[in-house]
């Protein structure tokens, strides 16, 4: 096992707020992207559910993420874009096997 965190979040827009949070999204990837330890933060779609987004992340260290998941663009989006506008957030970690 690696000290790589994986991270696999899923967010689900409310109905009619799938544009909204989806520019919200979009606009966490750049500094995310500059953050120590982001090996590759990729935002994806569902192609079934346009309300439907998925993050695959990972991290060098639990310590990264954690930083990362206490930075002030992070918690900004979540307190006044993600949060009002979204139905559900899950996060997934885990650790690197192979």
């Amino acid at each position: 096992m690696t000290d790589i965190i994986t991270v696999v979040a899923i967010i689900k827009a409310k109905p009619g707020e799938e544009d909204r949070v989806k520019q919200a999204l979009l606009d966490l990837i750049p500094p995310t992207r500059k953050e120590t330890g982001c090996i590759n933060y990729d935002m994806h779609v569902s192609r079934d559910d346009p309300g439907r987004f998925i993050f695959l992340e990972n991290w060098s260290t639990q310590a990264d993420l954690d930083r990362h998941l206490a930075s002030e663009h992070l918690s900004a989006a979540a307190e006044e874009t993600l949060g009002p506008f979204t139905e559900s957030v899950e996060i997934i970690t885990a650790a690197l096997l192979a």
